[in-house]
């Protein structure tokens, strides 16, 4: 598998993009709702492979907008996950 960072600036919209894709277990459709929730994880059970507090998500999204941006998700289960960070150009 991989991951890979990317970013671009979209001149017309005076955004910088950074995009994160990383070919993983991906994520439901149904989970986007509450994908950004704070303590949300996709697997809670007791015997879960990955660790973590379910804060990561909840942290990036909160930062990206204080900085006056959005984030975004597209995931297929079985294929992977793109994360989508757009924030103002400070030109």
């Amino acid at each position: 598998g991989y991951v890979m960072v990317s970013s671009r600036n979209v001149l017309p919209a005076g955004k910088l993009e950074i995009t994160v894709s990383d070919t993983g277990a991906g994520i439901p459709k149904h989970v986007f709702p509450v994908l950004f929730e704070k303590f949300r994880q996709l697997d809670s059970s007791i015997a879960r492979s990955h660790d973590g507090m379910g804060l990561g998500l909840f942290i990036a999204k909160n930062l990206t907008e204080v900085l006056g941006g959005e984030l975004n998700v597209m995931s297929h289960p079985g294929v992977g996950s793109t994360f989508t960070v757009a924030l103002p150009a400070v030109i």
